[in-house]
């Protein structure tokens, strides 16, 4: 220290003696000095004086050297000079630099580099010794004096190098006064190695990073506008611009990478342009030099992983922001192909790329692939004629310019052939080697796993968790962009150098750069750049010809083809989409084509590349795998090789019957990737569930496009299907991860038209399914199982049968060898038999018909309970096939043999089911009605077979079945019957009987003879309709105690007998008289007929309506079956004339139907009311009208004579006995008694009774019509002639006693009486006793006569008698009127007598006359006062027209003719009748009307005399001498005779009492006189003699009476 206080008195010697001016003074002086300065002896005042000294000897030009030196020790050992002094020391080396003295110049040089290194090297000293950095630096303008807030050494170098720029830019300094100029290159040298060497300083000071936005970078875009603006075309002289240096572009673009590497952060916006003018530089119009010191510039980022990534994330995935990374990409990647694009028409002459163009012939003579196995030959590129060498090689992560380097160079030197394609081709390696890199940085920890997960291409595995699940999203989303910027150029570039590639170790360098990137875009889950990138290394792995694609969904094509990827002058890659329909096209299709094939070692490597990544990269493929596997089909086409049935892949032909053209290296490698082919899916195993699927998803595309491709002619090819079969062996033990996807593919292929296809895919799936089941036999996987009987079943689905045949054999197959071991896949082993249908053949019915029966046979025991509903359907449906008749019954039997394996195990399958049953229906439901509903129903179902013997069989097994086993079943099982197999049969069977046709049965096959009975289609049904009706009323006779008991019985009880109604009504007789002894089977069910009827003492409400509910619908039925018999339809019948004995109703039917009716009025008639009673009689009137044709009278009249009646009318005859209560025929005691107990309060039914009746008496004379209703007239006229019916008279007699017999019981009711009930029988007698002789049976009318007087006897002493109590009296005046015309039409009846009457016969007639009038006479007129008026009016007529012979006058003409004599007896007894009551003595009789009976018999007595007499006048004169018929004189003696009689009973009665007679009758007698005078003249002398007599009386009456 005591030193350093004088040192300014030690330096001042030393000083002066520099100012002597002497060289060899002043060196000794400045080496005092330099040793002073050494030993740290220099103060800041010394320090001054020293500079001071310096600068003189500089300004002198003596010792140059001496003074840079001693300058620089000065700076260096200590640290005393600062600010202007410090400035001055700068300007004095910037001085001497300046020296023309080249040593002197260089030198000064040296010094000005070491004293910028001492001024930045004291700023992080005092960096260092400072407790912390000032806060915020204090910005002025560059002009400002003002100080900042840095310490003295960083404000030295912060204005040194803000002079720096300064000066660089041409402008003054501020710091370092006395600088005027600098050369921009020394310059731009010291801002670079400050900039690099001192990074930090610039990071931590604000005012050195302010310098460096605002002056360094602003310089630098200011020094690049000449190398921005040049373009290497000529341009025009007004254009003209500057021409870049290459000294100053060399030294910019490495003050640009160091900006760029160094202080990225701090200057995102400056380096965006910096790096957008280093892509720029990259244009074709760019001189080579500069191209390729851009690339060299670009090369250095592309090995800084984290500056790439930098680059991606603060622009790439900015919104707004230039995609720098993506332009660097395919910068590059367009300056390859612009390379590979620079044409030169001329031999060895140099491109525009350092690139030299030769002959194609001469580029192949010297291509490696000329000769194989030359190591010594220099690789390179050659493509289109094109080649460029490759004359170093590419080392990985390292960056080695050449021309960056050269600073001393201010001229650009030339560049060497393919020197910038090497670096350009180095940068892509080396950016795919970074992104890699970068990924593994991000997930790993160990640099050394870093590296060797990148150099080994492959990124499988090399994730670890992450510190939290938003980093592995942010960095994912980084990758994914960095992928999606970079795979177009890199794609573009590399697809053409791979192409274009000629050695080995380059095309391994290009092929793990395809490895490393594919396996990127695979982890990050990019599809589309993964595939391009597979696609083109697929396309390079094939033969130049063959043109690889790859399809995706959107129906576009990715073509790995380097002509189609394409990088624009801008750097933006566009990338052209073909839009091929083919996913591959053939490489082999014919044998000339095949010789064009030609295998080369690229194809191989590029081959061994892709098996590579299939292998080790499977899990991230995806739907890679396509492409790839369609790669590798073709190399299986290409070398001949053909599947196995295991799958595995060999050359049929050896391997010497290749028709590909390869070298003996090529052979070599031959083998090798057939066993890395084979290698590959036997790693299947390896593979994730996910990527394992992806593989079978390719495989099954794949497959689907060689169904295409054989669609179009060409050969189908078995690759796919092979790899998938085996595929999934290999992976056999998790079967449940791809088993449904490839199943269902084999399936679909096993539908194809394809057969070689076709065949190998089921043959595939049947023996894949084998396989299985015998690999997990040991493992009792039930789930298994059932997944690879159902993928069996699903074949069922197929149509072919080759496919069927196979599935049904191995079905059989796997029954015989795993029957025993099969646990839940019966039911799927029951659908897949149950699939088989007719349009499939015999021989699959056959073979699914031995699978059926061995389960059944020998797995009946075997199998679940639960499988046994489903084996009964199935066994039913083989009853359905009509390929085999035989097959179908034994089908049945089979059934039988299951429900005997129910009935025998009975109790252990209800306790099995019992659970399984409540879990799946949540019901009620039984196992009975799975199981036993189930059989029933199925073979219901057969019963509606269109084949008789089928229907037949089914119908006795299900009858039979129910009488064998009913007993085991419920009722609520029996409920289920009822109303899901019983009547929905009925159903069936009716509707299915309805729609059958009467055509005749087909025998040809048969080959057998039918009986006439069965010999329709129609018929056959008809048996069928018998058997199930029979068999249903067989269950209700069996079971009918459980069905009384039912809820829904009576529901049962009216659908039973609405069936036995229909098919009653059916026109075949067989079934309808088997409905009708159905229907009278059901009245003997011991539940009906007992059970349900109310007993005395126990009834109910509940049983009464109960008893009353069930016999009122069998009476309704009745009902409806005696209308629907026997009313028939004109229209029907006038249709279908030649078949109409099928629409008329057989007696027998009748007979049969009608005989139930006793039995059912037991229980009906009690509840009987008229409405019953007329439609029961109606019923019975019709039945017995209803025609019989000619073919079948002479069966009816056979079993009756002419007088006796038919079996029909007998049972009707019973019919209306029961209604009457007239016991008749074959009824028993106990239903006689049941209907006397009915009939007690039924007298207001008498009247409808009676009324209904008297219709079948009226069929004794009058023609029965049968029961035909017609809706036109046109129907009636088109009825069939021949249609009879039987005689009636008989059966209408009986009927008229049974009125007789039965009037005389109910003939003093009141309901009779006042019912008119006598009328109706005197108008129904009076039909046949009007027509009399006109009646077709004479027995007729006389039964008529005799049942009227009987009647009569009775019935006008109820009459009078209700008159007399002068009642009702008005009701009587219709009877009186019919019965006078009764007597009328009957006394004077309109037909005569028939020629063969004998005269006895005829008196007897005549008494039969008299007893009418007596009957009038003693029974009726002798209550004349109850008489009505007109009654005695023609009561008095009928007796004057009796009483004279003329009355009937052809009637006697007829006897004269006949020589029957004259009714004189008659006559006597009307006309005595008629004087009786015109003459009576006794008191007067008196009508109603208070009117004399006696004055209206002689009235009438004298109109009667007063008409005969006028017309004998006329007569006589008319006759002339022709004498008039003695019928004719005998009338007029007659009447003259009653004259006369009157005249005498009118004088003796003037004597008596002259009031008696009426002035009325007294004119009508004096009328009289003129007629009788005229007949004086008559020629008769019997008439003039009587005429004279009668005359002679009328003395007495001419004198007039008086009053």
């Amino acid at each position: 220290m005591l030193v350093l206080s004088i040192s300014n008195d030690i330096i001042q010697p030393f000083l002066l003696g520099c100012n002597t001016k002497n060289s060899k003074i002043i060196q000794a002086c400045l080496v005092s000095i330099h040793r002073l300065i050494t030993h740290k002896l220099v103060t800041q005042v010394s320090a001054a004086k020293i500079v001071n000294m310096l600068w003189m000897l500089m300004e002198d030009g003596m010792e140059e050297l001496k003074i840079l030196q001693t300058l620089l020790a000065l700076l260096t050992t200590t640290t005393v000079v600062h600010n202007d002094l410090l400035a001055k020391c700068i300007v004095l080396s910037f001085k001497l630099y300046s020296s023309k003295d080249p040593v002197v110049s260089n030198t000064s040089a040296a010094t000005i580099r070491q004293i910028v290194c001492i001024l930045f090297d004291r700023v992080q000293a005092e960096d260092a010794q400072a407790d912390q950095l000032s806060s915020e630096p204090i910005l002025r303008s560059p002009t400002d004096k003002c100080q900042f807030s840095l310490q003295s050494c960083a404000l030295d170098a912060y204005m040194f190098f803000q002079d720096l720029c300064s000066l660089i830019n041409g402008e003054p300094p501020i710091w370092a006064i006395g600088l005027s100029e600098m050369i921009k290159a020394f310059g731009l040298e010291l801002l670079e190695s400050t900039l690099m060497q001192n990074p930090q300083i610039f990071l931590t000071h604000p005012e050195f990073s302010f310098l460096l936005k605002e002056r360094i970078c602003s310089l630098v875009i200011k020094l690049f506008s000449p190398s921005i603006k040049y373009r290497q075309a000529s341009q025009p002289p007004s254009l003209a611009v500057e021409r870049p240096s290459f000294a100053i572009c060399v030294r910019l673009l490495r003050m640009v990478s160091v900006l760029i590497k160094e202080f990225y952060m701090l200057l995102v916006t400056e380096c965006e342009i910096f790096l957008s003018i280093l892509i720029k530089f990259l244009d074709m119009d760019k001189p080579l030099w500069q191209r390729t010191l851009a690339i060299e510039v670009l090369h250095t980022f592309c090995i800084q992983e984290q500056l790439l990534r930098s680059f991606c994330e603060f622009y790439d995935m900015q919104e707004h922001s230039t995609k720098i990374f993506k332009d660097i990409v395919n910068a590059l990647g367009g300056f390859i192909q612009s390379v590979f694009n620079g044409s030169s028409n001329s031999s060895s002459i140099s491109g525009p790329s350092g690139a030299v163009v030769v002959n194609v012939s001469q580029a192949v003579s010297n291509s490696p692939t000329s000769s194989v196995g030359n190591s010594t030959q220099q690789g390179g590129f050659l493509y289109r004629g094109l080649w460029i060498p490759l004359n170093i090689r590419p080392l990985p992560g390292i960056a080695k310019p050449v021309y960056l380097d050269m600073l001393d160079k201010t001229e650009a030197p030339a560049i060497m052939d393919g020197y910038t394609l090497t670096i350009a081709f180095s940068s892509l390696l080396d950016i795919i080697k970074s992104l890699t890199l970068l990924m593994c940085h991000d997930v790993r920890s160990s640099p050394s796993e870093m590296e060797a997960s990148a150099d080994a291409g492959t990124l499988t595995g090399i994730y670890r968790l992450a510190d939290s699940q938003e980093d592995v999203n942010a960095d994912q989303k980084l990758w994914k962009k960095m992928i999606t910027s970079s795979w177009c150029g890199l794609l573009a570039a590399m697809s053409l150098l791979l192409d274009a590639s000629t050695d080995e170790g380059t095309t391994e360098a290009l092929l793990k750069g395809f490895q490393q990137y594919t396996s990127m875009c695979g982890l990050l889950q990019l599809a589309m750049p993964r595939d391009a990138f597979i696609t083109a290394l697929c396309k390079a792995s094939l033969p130049p010809h063959y043109a690889l694609t790859k399809s995706f969904d959107s129906g576009k094509t990715w073509v790995a083809d380097a002509s189609l990827m394409h990088i624009d002058s801008d750097g933006n890659s566009s990338t052209r989409m073909s839009s091929r329909t083919s996913l591959l096209q053939s490489g082999i299709s014919s044998p000339t084509t095949a010789g064009s094939v030609t295998l080369t070692v690229k194809n191989m490597q590029c081959m061994r590349a892709l098996l590579s990544i299939a292998h080790c990269h499977g899990n991230i493929l995806s739907t890679a795998w396509q492409l790839v596997l369609s790669t590798l089909q073709n190399l299986t086409l290409i070398l001949g090789l053909t599947p196995t049935k295991t799958g595995s892949l060999v050359n049929p032909r050896g391997p010497d019957s290749m028709t590909v053209l390869v070298s003996a290296s090529v052979a070599g490698e031959v083998p090798i990737v057939a066993t890395m082919l084979s290698r590959l899916f036997e790693s299947s195993q390896y593979l994730s569930d996910e990527a394992l699927l992806d593989l079978i998803e390719a495989l099954t595309n794949l497959s689907l496009y060689n169904i295409d491709a054989a669609l179009n002619k060409r050969e189908p090819c078995l690759f796919a299907l092979a790899k998938l079969l085996e595929t999934t062996l290999v992976n056999i033990k998790r079967s449940h991860v791809y088993w449904d996807k490839c199943s269902d593919h084999l399936l679909q292929i096993s539908n194809h038209n394809i057969n070689q296809m076709r065949n190998f895919a089921c043959e595939s799936l049947a023996s894949l399914v084998r396989s299985a089941l015998e690999v997990l036999k040991s493992d009792e996987n039930v789930i298994v199982e059932e997944i690879l009987f159902t993928t069996l079943e699903k074949m069922s689905s197929i149509t072919f049968s080759d496919v069927r045949q196979v599935q049904l054999s191995s079905l059989l197959q796997l029954l015989n060898t795993f029957g025993n071991s099969i646990k839940t896949s019966w039911l799927t082993i029951l659908r897949i038999i149950g699939t088989i249908t007719d349009k499939q053949g015999e021989v699959l019915i056959r073979t699914a018909f031995q699978c059926l029966q061995l389960v059944i046979t020998d797995f009946l025991p075997t199998m679940s309970f639960k499988c046994l509903p489903d084996c009964i359907i199935v066994a039913s449906k083989f009853g359905t096939q009509h390929q085999d008749l035989n097959l179908s019954l034994t089908s049945i039997g089979l059934l039988w043999n299951i429900a005997d394996y129910i009935c025998s195990n009975y109790d252990a399958i209800k306790s099995e089911l019992k659970e399984s049953i409540a879990e799946t229906t949540k019901s009620n439901c039984s196992i009975d009605d799975i199981l036993w509903v189930k059989l029933f129903s199925c073979l219901a179902d057969l019963c509606v077979d269109t084949r008789p013997a089928i229907r037949k069989s089914a119908a006795q097994t299900l009858f039979s079945m129910m009488s064998a086993h009913g007993g085991l079943l419920d009722a609520m099982v029996w409920h289920t019957v009822l109303w899901q197999v019983l009547f929905p049969l009925l159903d069936n069977v009716n509707s299915s009987s309805h729609m059958a046709a009467n055509i005749k049965a087909d025998t040809s096959e048969a080959g057998i003879l039918i009986h006439h009975s069965r010999d329709t289609v129609e018929k056959q049904w008809a048996e069928t309709q018998v058997l199930t009706l029979a068999g249903v009323t067989r269950v209700f006779n069996e079971h009918n105690q459980i069905f009384a008991k039912m809820t829904e019985f009576q529901r049962a009880w009216v659908l039973l007998l609405e069936h036995i109604e229909s098919s009653a009504m059916n026109t075949n007789s067989e079934v309808s008289l088997a409905s009708l002894k159905c229907f009278q089977d059901i009245f003997n069910l011991e539940s009906i007929s007992e059970g349900s009827r109310p007993h005395q003492g126990v009834q109910t409400s509940e049983t009464d309506s109960r008893y009353v509910s069930i016999w009122s619908n069998v009476w309704r039925v009745w009902c409806n079956i005696g209308r629907g018999s026997t009313k028939l339809s004109g229209e029907l019948l006038s249709n279908h004339k030649n078949k109409i004995n099928d629409f008329l109703p057989s007696q027998t039917f009748l007979v049969t139907f009608l005989r139930a009716f006793p039995s059912l009025y037991v229980h009906i008639g009690a509840r009987f009311v008229t409405n019953d009673i007329q439609q029961t009689m109606n019923i019975l009137y019709d039945a017995v009208r209803i025609p019989v044709t000619p073919d079948n009278l002479p069966f009816v009249l056979s079993s009756a004579n002419k007088d006796s009646i038919t079996p029909l009318q007998e049972i009707i005859i019973n019919g209306i006995n029961c209604l009457c209560n007239l016991p008749y025929g074959d009824i028993d005691s106990s239903t006689l008694n049941a209907i006397n107990s009915c009939q007690k309060g039924r007298s207001l039914m008498y009247p409808t009774l009676f009324t209904e009746l008297l219709r079948f008496t009226e069929l004794a004379s009058l023609p029965p019509k049968p029961p035909i209703f017609f809706e036109s007239d046109a129907q009636a006229k088109n009825i069939p002639a021949g249609l009879s019916v039987v005689n009636c008279v008989p059966f209408a007699e009986l009927c008229i006693k049974i009125t007789v017999n039965m009037y005389k019981a109910t003939a003093y009711d009141a309901t009779v009486i006042k019912g008119g009930v006598l009328k109706q029988i005197i108008k129904s007698l009076g039909i046949p006793l009007g027509l009399k002789y006109g009646c077709s049976s004479q027995s007729t009318w006389r039964l008529a006569f005799q049942s009227l007087h009987e009647i009569l006897e009775i019935g006008l002493i109820a009459t009078q008698n209700e008159l007399e109590k002068d009642e009702l009296t008005e009701i009587f005046d219709d009877m009186w009127l019919e019965l006078i015309n009764t007597f009328e039409s009957f006394l004077f009846s309109a037909h005569p007598p028939p020629p063969s009457l004998s005269v006895s016969e005829y008196i007897s007639h005549e008494e039969m006359d008299i007893k009418i009038i007596a009957l009038l006479r003693d029974k009726i007129l002798s209550h004349a006062h109850m008489l009505p008026y007109e009654f005695l009016n023609r009561t008095m007529s009928l007796l004057k027209r009796g009483s004279i012979h003329s009355a009937a006058s052809a009637v006697f003409q007829d006897l004269s003719d006949n020589n029957l004599p004259l009714r004189e007896r008659f006559a006597q007894a009307c006309f005595e009748t008629l004087l009786s009551f015109s003459l009576s003595k006794d008191k007067y009789i008196y009508t109603k009307h208070r009117e004399d009976l006696s004055s209206l018999a002689i009235t009438s007595m004298l109109e009667r005399c007063l008409e005969v007499l006028k017309k004998y006048n006329i007569d006589e004169r008319l006759s002339g001498s022709y004498p008039l018929p003695n019928l004719r004189m005998a009338e007029v003696l007659l009447v003259m005779k009653a004259i006369s009689t009157l005249m005498t009973t009118l004088i003796d009665s003037k004597d008596n009492s002259r009031d008696i007679v009426y002035e009325n009758i007294w004119i009508r007698v004096v009328a009289l006189y003129p007629t009788l005078v005229d007949c004086i003249t008559c020629k008769s002398e019997n008439v003039r003699l009587n005429l004279k007599e009668v005359l002679r009386k009328f003395k007495d009456v001419l004198v007039i009476p008086r009053s």
